[in-house]
């Protein structure tokens, strides 16, 4: 009765690891931003490194959050657009005095966590006015942070070894006579 109640709770188990998720359901992709930007002649701004992360929900289709800081232009953190077509994604996020302007690369490449760049249509605009004052530069990357689906499964099988590991060092050992 016990080794068949095992057996079941394993098969079981198998199921519901076997079943698939919806294609994009819960997966968030954390990406990390890096590059530079340089100021039009007129807008004194110089020239600068941009760093930071963006998050792209898949099942929501859309960026849920960003913390990206533009060198001296400060730290953008607020979304003002999120708008998609089947060519570019573009995200506009804002800081007090500044607008910046990302064109991103398409749906499927954000929705896959692939390495993407930052369009070259992308700006920087000072406000108020939207006066165009910069041009970015650079890269999206993924972080590698394991999908919490990834640490369940890492977690069942140390677990499933230190069971076995207990159990062989509490069985008596066959011997020959």
């Amino acid at each position: 009765m016990k080794n068949a109640l095992s057996i079941l709770s394993a098969l079981l188990l198998g199921a519901v690891i076997a079943i698939p998720a919806p294609a994009g359901a819960g997966v968030i992709y954390d990406y990390s931003v890096d590059g530079s930007y340089y100021g039009t002649r007129d807008s004194g701004i110089g020239t600068g490194t941009i760093s930071g992360t963006l998050t792209y929900d898949a099942s929501l289709s859309s960026v849920t959050a960003v913390d990206i800081t533009v060198g001296s232009l400060g730290s953008f953190t607020t979304i003002y657009g999120n708008a998609f077509t089947p060519a570019l994604v573009y995200l506009n996020i804002e800081n007090s005095n500044y607008l910046f302007q990302l064109e991103l690369d398409t749906y499927a490449t954000l929705g896959s966590g692939a390495t993407t760049q930052i369009d070259s249509n992308s700006g920087l605009y000072s406000l108020p006015g939207a006066l165009y004052v910069g041009t970015p530069s650079g890269s999206l990357t993924i972080s590698a942070v394991p999908e919490p689906s990834a640490w369940a499964m890492m977690l069942l099988g140390f677990a499933g070894i230190g069971l076995m590991a207990y159990r062989r060092k509490s069985k008596a050992a066959f011997r020959f006579a």
